[in-house]
């Protein structure tokens, strides 16, 4: 229907399915009505969803978060969020992750790297996944080189395009020629000499901040 250019056809079959009884229909119906400037009414219906009918599901809340990016309403999602916190289903990490995004784009770039700085769980492989990508998005590259632990499988690839972000190409490609149970820690661009180094390697953590030698 939609593709023949019926959208109202399109949304009344929606409708039709109950969507205020089924996540996948209300978020497809949500969708549905973003794509044809109705953003609004798509926010609308997935903020009322209720939680029994799966509204505090993390990837419900996701796509509500993305369609208050779209819809240039991010103060409002942050404070839709917040408010909800305790109310979601999501897990903290989860939250973090969708605090972070909405941060962003209200441009509030460096309250989010704060907040991830501040954070517990930040030496988890995963959140600082997260705050390296917002280091790096800052234009803070070799920061973000700086928090990842290369002995960890998980960050080698995401590690290596922040590398390579950095101008250290050389670098990338060295880190995926290592086996890795023979990953060498990396030095900071600033570390002399710039191949000695810098800590021994256990897992899950180096003794020292994940870097390299500047080869540029």
């Amino acid at each position: 229907m939609e593709q023949r250019g019926d959208v109202a056809g399109a949304v009344e079959a929606y409708r039709s399915l109950s969507p205020d009884r089924s996540p996948n229909t209300a978020v497809a119906l949500a969708q549905l009505l973003a794509r044809h400037d109705r953003g609004n009414e798509g926010i609308e219906l997935l903020r009322t969803l209720p939680s029994a009918a799966g509204g505090g599901d993390d990837w419900v809340v996701d796509a509500l978060c993305t369609l208050y990016v779209d819809q240039g309403r991010a103060e409002d999602g942050l404070a839709h969020l917040d408010d909800r916190r305790t109310r979601l289903a999501c897990e903290e990490t989860e939250f973090f992750r969708l605090r972070t995004k909405l941060l962003v784009a209200c441009g509030r770039r460096d309250q989010a790297i704060e907040e991830a700085q501040a954070r517990p769980e930040r030496d988890a492989w995963y959140e600082a996944q997260i705050l390296a990508g917002l280091l790096s998005d800052a234009g803070r590259p070799e920061e973000a080189v700086a928090i990842l632990d290369p002995a960890i499988p998980a960050n080698r690839g995401v590690l290596a395009v922040h590398l390579m972000t950095a101008g250290r190409v050389k670098d990338a490609v060295a880190l995926f020629r290592q086996p890795l149970e023979h990953v060498e820690p990396l030095l900071r661009a600033d570390d002399d000499p710039p191949f000695q180094p810098a800590a021994e390697v256990r897992r899950g953590r180096t003794d020292s901040s994940v870097s390299s030698a500047d080869t540029a």
